[in-house]
């Protein structure tokens, strides 16, 4: 019997940067078990709101996984967990293909705006987290606006794929934006709040860890009782 995944995606380097966390975190930690014999597959998508949902519902599509957690990265000083997704795609720069949509739906008839049972689960249940590593402390928060970018485009298609009760992963897929890391520093033009990328990984799969025994009703791992 195959074991249960958790798919995990982060983003391709974009707007000038050179590296992107998100994106390396997914590939590190692509193959790594978690409690109750929990795969991950890690996958890394381009920064561009179609192209990324495209590759990232073909891996859906062909793992069926039961978890689906998506990241990016932002400017934050924190790690923010997603709480909603927005209908509306208002391109604060270009992606990585040059689209820049202002203000359009990102589905015709889709509503306003979608929430994530998975990020409130998960906020719900979070222990305090000890910093990795020797890493400073990070704090993790609750951010209900992810922005207009690609990032919310992506967000906003999983939780509408995912809001079907006949879905393996439904009600089990979330968003969280992770901070830049001293890799993304440009010399001298740079201000932004780095974490170290060692520390940031180990939160990550602290949390993923947390996620896959979120009480409530998840699939049973094989051999489980």
């Amino acid at each position: 019997m195959k074991p249960h995944l958790l798919l995990l995606s982060g983003f391709e380097p974009f707007g000038g940067d050179g590296f992107n966390p998100s994106g390396s975190i997914a590939w590190s930690l692509h193959g790594q078990w978690l409690g109750g014999g929990v795969q991950i597959h890690g996958v890394t998508l381009p920064v561009n709101g179609p192209a990324a949902w495209e590759k990232l519902a073909r891996n859906i599509r062909r793992l069926d996984p039961h978890w689906i957690i998506a990241t990016g990265v932002s400017g934050r000083a924190e790690l923010s967990i997603e709480t909603t997704a927005w209908n509306e795609a208002d391109y604060r720069m270009p992606d990585n293909l040059g689209h820049q949509p202002q203000g359009i739906k990102i589905m015709e008839r889709g509503p306003a705006f979608l929430v994530s049972p998975a990020a409130l689960g998960l906020l719900a249940s979070l222990p305090p987290l000890e910093p990795r590593d020797g890493a400073p402390h990070l704090p993790v928060r609750r951010s209900d606006d992810p922005g207009r970018y690609v990032c919310n485009f992506l967000f906003y298609r999983l939780l509408h794929l995912t809001r079907r009760t006949s879905h393996p992963a439904y009600q089990r897929a979330a968003f969280w934006h992770l901070p830049a890391t001293p890799e993304m520093r440009r010399p001298g033009q740079d201000l932004r709040f780095c974490y170290p990328l060692d520390g940031l990984g180990g939160t990550v799969r602290h949390l993923l860890e947390t996620v896959v025994l979120l009480p409530g009703k998840w699939p049973q791992a094989p051999g489980q009782t």
